[in-house]
């Protein structure tokens, strides 16, 4: 992975996004010491911190690009969707939705924005659930993250819940890997 295409963050950078009170506090201190000396970091670095998965997951949808949260959400949604289909196995407006956001990540266009947002409130419908009201209505970024979210809370147990976190973060991987490509 080339490091030097990807967006750096500066302690300041961090601090300035507004992350939780333990981050922040002693001017920073704690996130200081995640940099570990370094003048700056990746996304990729802050993946490979050792920081709970759900903040590594709020770094990066703070400062991914419009199209990687999207990617993201499309990708993460979608891997949960079969937990959906299990309950209602003739509905596939939620994977409808899954894979036009995943298209317009790829190609972003109007017809393809329009195409998204169709299948997202569809699939609102489908859900009924203020969760799935809430994500139709969501930035990409808040979208983003409430799929991670309840991805990793999906699961049953706490050593399904860090493993679910894993693939998450892998997804996540992908994603910033996708769009930032090796020379």
């Amino acid at each position: 992975m080339n490091q030097k295409k990807l967006k750096r963050l500066t302690v300041e950078d961090v601090l300035q996004l507004g992350p939780c009170v333990k981050y922040r506090e002693n001017d920073g201190a704690y996130t200081r010491g995640l940099f570990a000396g370094r003048e700056s970091i990746t996304l990729m670095d802050v993946l490979e911190m050792d920081i709970p998965p759900a903040d590594a997951v709020w770094v990066a949808s703070m400062i991914m690009s419009e199209p990687q949260c999207r990617m993201f959400a499309g990708v993460v949604a979608l891997s949960v969707e079969p937990i959906f289909r299990e309950q209602h196995p003739d509905d596939c407006r939620p994977l409808n939705a899954c894979l036009a956001a995943i298209n317009l990540a790829e190609n972003p266009s109007d017809k393809t924005l329009a195409a998204a947002m169709a299948a997202a409130w569809a699939a609102a419908g489908a859900a009924a659930g203020a969760a799935s009201w809430a994500a139709a209505r969501a930035s990409a970024r808040a979208a983003a993250w409430a799929a991670a979210l309840a991805a990793a809370w999906v699961s049953v147990g706490a050593a399904a819940r860090a493993a679910a976190w894993d693939e998450k973060l892998l997804f996540l991987a992908d994603v910033i890997n996708w769009f930032n490509p090796e020379d």
